[in-house]
């Protein structure tokens, strides 16, 4: 059996989210060796307008512009009603290029991220 080390990050505070654009909301510190990687997240969606809105959530190894490993949407309740939802990502990667981040980024009309957790598990 080989041993597992996890890393965790969590967002502090809330992040903004308006007009659909992506914004990274929390971000794991660079990678400095290769290896066999499982990540998890998560992050809590709410939505400020008051009709439903989309929402859209990416973990991205290299931030914006760099690979989409994951992504989901979910449909957000208007602000007067139960306005929160919670969303998952989870990936493997079998090797990391030395220097790679991994973040979570969300997007939606107007609304807020919060809550977002990165959790890595590194086999050794």
């Amino acid at each position: 059996m080989s041993a597992v080390r996890a890393v965790t990050e969590s967002q502090s505070g809330s992040a903004i989210l308006r007009k659909f654009a992506l914004t990274s909301v929390v971000q794991l510190p660079e990678f400095t060796d290769g290896g066999f990687f499982v990540i998890f997240g998560k992050v809590t969606l709410a939505n400020h307008d008051g009709d439903p809105q989309d929402a859209h959530v990416q973990l991205r190894l290299g931030g914006e512009g760099g690979v989409v490993l994951d992504e989901t949407f979910v449909r957000i309740a208007g602000s007067g009603d139960a306005n929160r939802q919670c969303a998952s990502v989870q990936s493997e990667l079998k090797e990391v290029p030395t220097g790679g981040t991994v973040d979570i980024a969300c997007g939606t009309f107007d609304g807020v991220a919060l809550q977002a957790k990165l959790t890595v598990l590194e086999a050794l």
